[in-house]
């Protein structure tokens, strides 16, 4: 097991008290040190951002920029526990699971292809009604495996079992500037959340 490979899941995503389903937030990759190799990341940064990300610094701009898709709120308007409360009650998975290196460092091919199969295995395992996908290559990946269809709404279906489906919808990565406008990943996640 790698140090991605571990998603997260809040202790309410089954419950998933601000969402009308069980959720996943669905990120593209992640750049590792040498000591996050040696950990179960995702699994890491993800109980840190719930315990602490609302106040502290460092790689916390994403998760800020994310909790106002979630919420439709500012993180600052936000209490200490709202913001744990939100965390906690989804799940959170990094698709590439190549670790990459650097800033700005693209997966390679085969490193989205790689990563499709064990992307599968924790469809199955955390079984969301609803998929928030974060990076519009990430979509065009996740298209690309078998049963996935768009709606024609610019939501996506992704299947869980032989008669189950999971909603999808991606938005622009929360760091592509120019890109990424915080009311228009809103919008598309109520799309989402309307779908259910």
């Amino acid at each position: 097991m790698g140090p991605l490979s571990q998603p997260f899941k809040g202790s309410h995503y089954e419950s998933h008290p601000h969402f009308p389903g069980r959720l996943l937030v669905l990120g593209e990759s992640a750049y590792l040190t040498d000591k996050d190799r040696q950990s179960d990341f995702t699994v890491g940064l993800l109980d840190n951002v719930a315990k602490k990300g609302r106040t502290s610094g460092g790689r916390i701009t994403y998760y800020r920029k994310l909790f106002f898709v979630l919420t439709n709120r500012h993180f600052r308007n936000a209490s200490d526990g709202e913001w744990q409360s939100v965390w906690n009650s989804l799940a959170f998975y990094h698709f590439v699971q190549t670790p990459l290196r650097v800033a700005r460092e693209r997966p390679s091919k085969a490193d989205w292809d790689r990563s499709k199969a064990p992307f599968i295995t924790r469809l199955a395992e955390l079984r969301p009604d609803l998929v928030l996908m974060v990076g519009k290559q990430l979509n065009g990946w996740i298209q690309t495996i078998d049963g996935v269809c768009t709606t024609g709404d610019g939501l996506l279906t992704l299947p869980i079992d032989s008669d189950y489906f999971a909603a999808a919808v991606a938005i622009y990565h929360p760091s592509c500037y120019g890109y990424f406008k915080p009311e228009d990943a809103r919008a598309s996640f109520e799309r989402l959340l309307n779908s259910k």
